[in-house]
């Protein structure tokens, strides 16, 4: 009974919830009058971060640049594109948990040309090595452990 309910939380439920969660996040560009506001090559990705980073931003003035451009467009390489199964992967995170241990997929990406994208929006877990720092009088004439990381 428990493998039968593995099974659907796995290989049914789960996909389901993902496929649910894509069809939700997609954005199709608006029309007004014969344009599109939005660039088709955001609704080639599903994950919502990647979408977040590749989505215009407007300039700050509001006004067009030395450049004439009135938007801002991050850039995101070939090598990313490519390889748009894991880069969607790495980039899949609960916002506000903690960060998921990918760091295979983040080397895998690397290898293939592709520099991963920072995770702004998840936290990262603290050293299993913490130790409490000096009191202020002590810290400043000490030299800290090899353990403290900065």
């Amino acid at each position: 009974m428990l493998e039968y309910k593995r099974f659907i939380e796995e290989e049914v439920i789960q996909p389901l919830y993902s496929a649910h969660i894509a069809l939700r996040q997609i954005r199709l560009p608006t029309v007004e009058n014969g344009t599109t506001n939005e660039d088709p090559f955001i609704n080639t990705f599903v994950t919502e971060e990647i979408r977040k980073y590749i989505t215009p931003k407007e300039n700050r003035v509001g006004k067009k640049n030395i450049y004439g451009s009135e938007k801002i467009y991050n850039t995101i390489g070939h090598g990313c594109v490519s390889v748009k199964k894991e880069l969607q992967v790495y980039m899949d995170y609960d916002i506000g948990s903690f960060c998921k241990d990918v760091w295979n997929v983040a080397q895998s990406l690397m290898i293939k040309g592709c520099d991963p994208l920072p995770w702004r929006r998840c936290l990262t877990q603290a050293s299993k090595l913490y130790q409490k720092p000096y009191p202020i009088n002590e810290s400043l004439w000490r030299i800290p452990d090899e353990f403290v990381i900065f």
